[in-house]
């Protein structure tokens, strides 16, 4: 429990002229932890190569308001057992896209003094190929009235079918 308590401490030896001795009082000032008033996204889902939203927490409580950020990678969706993030260090973090996968992030949120610490929730980032066109359609001229179909290859995510005037979206999958 978060109080102030003082100790101290009296020795008592058994034997002829010993008198007991007692130590000054100390003062043990216990706080309660910092806590993660705003976690950071829970999930976003992007293309590779786009601007992702930022990763963000709001911390308040311990002792003052002098906070340590240190910001994780996990390829798991768990707090711990992550990687550091060279120069992740404060509240805000952009999470790269250049790299199609999963990862969690996450932030352990510290105070110098004492040394309290509280780790924020998962936030799970999903990158996404980025679409490639491998073979450009070919123009072509027609009569009024006749029916053609223009054929695009691609790679990936999203995927798409043209055909006469029309643009259709085929599937969403990889």
């Amino acid at each position: 429990t978060s109080g102030t308590y003082y100790y101290y401490i009296t020795i008592s030896i058994s034997g002829s002229g010993c008198a007991p001795v007692t130590s000054d009082v100390s003062e043990v000032i216990v706080l309660d932890d910092s806590t993660i008033s705003s976690q950071p996204l829970v999930s976003q889902t992007l293309c590779q190569g786009t601007a992702p939203q930022d990763l963000e927490v709001t911390v308040t409580g311990g002792l003052g308001t002098v906070y340590a950020y240190q910001w994780y990678s996990n390829t798991i969706n768990s707090n711990t057992g992550g990687s550091l993030i060279p120069g992740a260090t404060n509240a805000i973090y952009t999470p790269p896209t250049a790299t199609v996968g999963t990862l969690y992030y996450y932030v352990v949120i510290t105070q110098p003094d004492p040394g309290c610490s509280v780790v924020s929730e998962t936030s799970e980032v999903i990158i996404n190929q980025a679409p490639n066109i491998t073979t450009q359609p070919i123009s072509e001229t027609i009569c009024f009235g006749e029916i053609f179909n223009i054929k695009i290859y691609y790679v990936c995510q999203p995927k798409y079918q043209m055909k006469g005037t029309f643009l259709i979206i085929v599937a969403n999958m990889c």
